[in-house]
């Protein structure tokens, strides 16, 4: 833009003096430099904030994949338990089962629990009976 150093490092640092703006090419120059030094501070900034915006979504996501972990540590340790149970109800029962049937038993109720309409989750629909606690 034909400005001097000196010049350039004033407008950036803001200690442009009015003294200096007496030249009307000059003024003209810096005046020009001025506007593009702004709109290329402007874009700096809109970069910085979509950066950050990257960063904060990148934490969001990183959260919602542990969220994910842990809900699903939980529902494994769940159904764990609720096999443990199946396993003490046979063995108090007298009945040895293989862990086929086990699964295949647990997995028969589990579908009669996903299958509930009731609003009490512990009768079953037409029914004034509650399940087992083991099939909860």
């Amino acid at each position: 833009m034909g400005l001097g150093i000196s010049y350039i490092r004033k407008i950036q640092n803001g200690t442009l003096s009015e003294e200096e703006l007496s030249d009307e090419e000059l003024s003209e120059k810096i005046e020009r430099y001025q506007e593009w030094y702004d709109k290329a501070q402007d874009v700096q900034n809109t970069i910085q904030d979509l950066y950050e915006q990257q960063r904060s979504l990148i934490r969001q996501k990183l959260d919602n994949i542990l969220t994910y972990y842990d809900d699903m540590d939980s529902y494994l340790s769940s159904i764990t338990s609720k096999m443990e149970s199946l396993i003490s109800l046979h063995d108090e029962m007298g009945r040895r089962s293989s862990f086929t049937e086990l699964v295949e038993y647990f997995c028969k109720f589990f579908r009669i629990y996903e299958k509930l309409e009731s609003p009490n989750p512990l009768v079953l629909p037409g029914s004034h009976t509650p399940l087992p606690f083991f099939l909860l």
